[in-house]
């Protein structure tokens, strides 16, 4: 691989590459790597290293060929966005959620830090569709995904389970501080208009925060339990299970 090509390397890119090569190079085994070339005036491209070493005096040499993968790369990650990701309102999924969750209850574990979740339903949302329409209730979802996330910092996450049911995922997060964020949404969304007027949409939560090495599932059917025990005082309120 030239010399000038690797100097052209930015971010993370450069170490892992330099590393690979001496990784490889020490053992004189054949290089398999990918990288992003910048480009001053174009988006990065995507190249695919593929070489065999061959000992001299003066070092390693290394024979190969390296291809332009930028169309496979980005292929890769359209097709990784769509697994993840729910269609209609560019949350991620229940697929990408349990993922996030498992990562996150595990860093709780490890550091003994707090991690909290909300349940999300909204409420009577088959009324809504039998009054305003599909087209209008489908129009609702997207909307409150916007104005959920606008509540919520980067490292947080809200998810679509699926139909009118969401998930919030809260790490260095407490139950109180949780269920504090649960009510400010909840007020949120009251008085938001969805183009149906304010009032009418409401939401039903129920928040539960994270026991040190209890099993995943247990910590969502909590959550799960405080959101019916939402619903069964009225609906529009938040309630909690410690």
């Amino acid at each position: 691989m030239q010399a000038k090509l690797i100097e052209q390397l930015t971010g993370n890119d450069h170490p892992k590459v330099m590393s690979a090569i001496e990784r490889y190079a020490r053992w004189m085994l054949p290089l398999n790597t990918r990288f992003r070339l910048p480009f001053p005036k174009a988006k990065p491209h995507w190249i695919a290293v593929s070489a065999n070493p061959e000992p001299m005096e003066s070092g390693v040499r290394w024979n190969g060929i390296m291809l332009d993968i930028t169309d496979q790369v980005l292929e890769e990650l359209r097709l990784r966005k769509l697994s993840d990701t729910d269609p209609l309102t560019g949350l991620p999924n229940r697929r990408k959620l349990m993922g996030q969750l498992t990562h996150l209850t595990s860093l709780s574990t490890r550091h003994g830090t707090p991690l909290s979740i909300m349940m999300i339903d909204i409420d009577h949302f088959k009324r809504l569709n039998d009054r305003w329409g599909h087209l209008q209730g489908d129009s609702v979802l997207p909307q409150l995904a916007d104005v959920t996330q606008s509540l919520l910092r980067c490292e947080d996450m809200v998810a679509r389970l699926g139909g009118e049911e969401f998930m919030v995922v809260l790490p260095l997060t407490s139950l109180q501080q949780c269920h504090k964020l649960a009510d400010r949404l909840r007020h949120t969304i009251a008085d938001y208009d969805f183009g149906i007027g304010q009032g009418n949409i409401t939401l039903s939560i129920g928040v539960a925060e994270y026991r040190c090495g209890e099993p995943l599932v247990s910590l969502i059917e909590r959550a799960d339990r405080a959101l019916y025990s939402a619903k069964d005082v009225g609906r529009d309120c938040v309630c909690l299970l410690p």
